[in-house]
């Protein structure tokens, strides 16, 4: 009895919260219109030294979403050791104004989250990061072959202190 009384509000809320979205869609905005973000959509390739190690990216980007984020998966293989890796998933939003807010999971978990804003002026978007395990400000530049992301920070150990960061990646299409 108990599970079906449980089982008949969890559908009642579902279908409350799922007309509310239904309601909504009236006031649904147009899709996003920016060329610098057009501009990422796609494949890419990308190599770097990052911590002293040569590590090959793979990146995919496209629109998502009612056309108003820019969903991004990252792959990166250390290139003398593939056990070496990371992954990662970003959502990337931008205002009228070139105003972007980024959100970035990847395997170290909640921990290591970041959310960040910045701007895109010209072909260069800069970003200022941060996470409970790390700040970073980073730029991605487009240049006539390709782009090149540029970073710099600071990881916090669970002790305390500070390890400073810093890569330079030239990326690609794919």
């Amino acid at each position: 009895m108990k599970i079906a009384t449980f089982v008949t509000r969890a559908l009642a809320l579902i279908a409350v919260i799922a007309n509310i979205s239904f309601a909504q869609e009236s006031f649904k905005p147009e899709p996003a219109q920016n060329s610098f973000f057009d501009e990422l959509v796609g494949s890419f390739i990308g190599d770097e030294i990052r911590d002293g190690k040569q590590v090959s990216n793979t990146v995919d980007i496209k629109w998502g979403i009612n056309h108003q984020f820019l969903m991004i998966n990252l792959k990166a293989v250390n290139k003398n050791d593939p056990g070496d890796s990371y992954e990662a998933s970003g959502i990337w939003a931008v205002d009228k104004d070139g105003n972007v807010t980024t959100w970035w999971f990847d395997i170290f978990g909640l921990q290591n989250v970041s959310i960040g804003k910045g701007k895109i002026e010209g072909n260069k978007i800069t970003v200022d990061d941060k996470s409970n395990a790390s700040s970073s400000t980073w730029t991605l530049e487009f240049e006539s072959n390709g782009a090149r992301m540029k970073s710099n920070g600071k990881y916090k150990t669970p002790n305390g202190s500070e390890i400073p960061f810093s890569s330079d990646a030239f990326f690609t299409r794919n």
